[in-house]
């Protein structure tokens, strides 16, 4: 028992040093923690990580005596169990990191979450600013939860406000001079059931009610986007809808382990509807589809490559368009990081890559990548004559359950060299 108790406080010694590590890297490296990325916009909600039934009872631990700065960074992290608080095994508050939006710039701010009547109730609210000024706020409940039905029933609701996203335009030959400002905002509340018929296998429904709004932004440096574009260029500029959209999806996750991952895969296929309730202009579906597996090189996992692939596709009627921030693309952290967020849009895109990752440390890792992708009006379109390429390098700060930060560099596409500095777990 004492062997247990002691390998269990070493681990839990080796994760609060890894979080200790990475607040001593953001703290003594200011410029880099203000470095903001790409102004982005969210098209597709993503679903909150479920948390155990209920979170048990943290490890005990052993409070360093070291007084340097490193020390004292692992004594708070001990002290106030910050990794079980990052990992969902406390409830409490807890220390919100990313969930923003793509190219926000580093986000964080606090979040509250807690468990009642047993295991039946979960209440999880948390708010984020990003470095941009973008700001959102996220509410979750869990209404009941059915351990052998493997069944939840979830109220959730997001509010965001992006101040300065940019838009080039439609389609791959979109110019870079043609570059604006827009600001977003949008209240959703939806309805969601969960069902888990294997351990690494979560199906899911959800209905819900979105009130979006897309116009001028105050943001300089670029032009404002009506001074750029009309609403045939821009749909969905003039006119705001309101969205009712239904959606399902399942999700197979056989990965190791979430923070960092050596061997399995990721794999989701979602599709929604989407009826403009406020005029009937802007009803359409949509399809996303995403895959990444990853190959351990050595037995030992220090070296691993993860190819990926993502399409995506919206679809309308003769009647009714696509809101221009809610159409596909590729550029950014997760599909193209040699252009901005969002560069190319249209209503198909295909992007896919592979990452090699070599981790000389426990909780850090080198990275290499290339990434690949085109955007087109329909699916014939989606072909390997038009891609557009990147490549660079990045690195990795992680427990095995939680991605902490990632840093990537990346170039040829043509448009300049492209710096991405993320908080929080991807994809």
């Amino acid at each position: 028992m004492h062997a247990r108790l002691h390998a269990s406080a070493s681990a839990n010694q080796v994760l609060t040093s890894a979080f200790a590590l990475g607040l001593v890297i953001i703290l003594a490296s200011p410029a880099l923690a203000q470095q903001p990325a790409d102004p982005a916009i969210i098209a597709d909600q993503t679903t909150p990580e479920p948390l155990p039934s209920r979170p048990p009872e943290p490890s005990p631990t052993s409070i360093s005596t070291d007084t340097s700065t490193f020390g004292r960074a692992r004594q708070w992290a001990e002290s106030t169990q910050i990794v079980e608080r990052l990992n969902g095994t406390v409830d409490g508050w807890y220390p919100r990191l990313g969930g923003m939006t793509r190219g926000s710039g580093l986000a964080g701010g606090p979040g509250y979450r807690r468990h009642v009547f047993g295991t039946q109730m979960r209440f999880d609210v948390s708010a984020a600013v990003s470095t941009k000024w973008y700001k959102a706020v996220d509410g979750h409940v869990r209404w009941f939860h059915i351990p052998r039905a493997r069944t939840e029933l979830w109220t959730d609701y997001r509010y965001e406000d992006f101040s300065q996203q940019d838009f080039y335009g439609v389609g791959l030959d979109s110019p870079e001079t043609a570059r604006a400002k827009y600001a977003f905002s949008s209240h959703d509340v939806m309805m969601r059931a969960v069902i888990r018929p294997l351990t690494t296998m979560q199906v899911g429904a959800a209905v819900g009610y979105m009130w979006p709004s897309a116009g001028a932004s105050q943001a300089g440096g670029f032009p404002s986007i009506e001074r750029v574009f009309t609403d045939s260029g821009a749909p969905g500029l003039e006119r705001q809808p309101d969205f009712r959209h239904a959606s399902v999806y399942a999700d197979l996750d056989t990965r190791d382990a979430r923070g960092h991952t050596q061997r399995g895969g990721f794999y989701r296929v979602s599709f929604g509807q989407w009826q403009d309730r406020a005029n009937g202009l802007y009803t359409f579906k949509r399809i996303d589809v995403g895959v990444r597996q990853y190959f351990a090189l050595t037995n030992s996992g220090r070296h691993v490559i993860a190819p990926r692939l993502g399409v995506s596709g919206v679809s309308n009627d003769s009647a009714s368009r696509v809101p221009f921030y809610f159409l596909p693309y590729v550029g950014g952290v997760d599909t193209i990081r040699s252009f901005r967020e969002f560069r190319f849009r249209d209503e198909k895109a295909l992007s896919f890559g592979a990452e090699y990752m070599w981790t000389p440390a426990s909780h850090v890792s080198i990275a290499t990548f290339i990434d690949s992708g085109t955007v087109a009006r329909d699916w014939q379109g989606l072909t390997l004559r038009d891609l557009k390429w990147g490549y660079g390098i990045g690195a990795r700060l992680h427990t095995s359950k939680q991605m902490l930060a990632r840093i990537d560099l990346a170039t040829g596409g043509g448009e300049g060299v492209r710096l991405f500095v993320r908080a929080g777990q991807s994809f």
